[in-house]
């Protein structure tokens, strides 16, 4: 599970150090493919740097990657609960969404016990 504690840069150098290696790729390969230099790639990984805006987008668009997987990835990763919330909602009315929108913040709001 990703930590959302962790700076952000750190976060993002993980998330694309993981899936450039989960897709075979070396840093010179993902520089080629993306156009952002194997330094700045190396640095990005490591969490040393912040890509630039521009460079995130080329490194998620190679990488196939939402940024939604950067800013996220709590919605990205395998939560059997989060799949049936998903499926559930796609099934709503608009209203209905709305509603449960609501319902959310609600409980987020207030303090429940489990």
């Amino acid at each position: 599970m990703v930590e959302l504690h962790e700076p952000v840069s750190e976060r993002i150098g993980k998330i694309l150090r993981e899936n450039r290696e989960a897709q075979g790729l070396t840093r010179q390969q993902l520089s080629e493919k993306s156009t952002v230099s194997d330094r700045q790639i190396s640095a990005i990984g490591l969490g040393e740097k912040g890509p630039s805006m521009n460079s995130l987008e080329l490194l998620l668009r190679s990488l196939g990657l939402s940024a939604d997987q950067i800013f996220y990835p709590e919605l990205t990763e395998a939560d059997p609960m989060m799949t049936q919330i998903t499926h559930l909602a796609a099934t709503c009315t608009e209203q209905q969404k709305r509603m449960v929108v609501r319902f959310i913040r609600m409980l987020q709001d207030e303090e429940y016990g489990d």
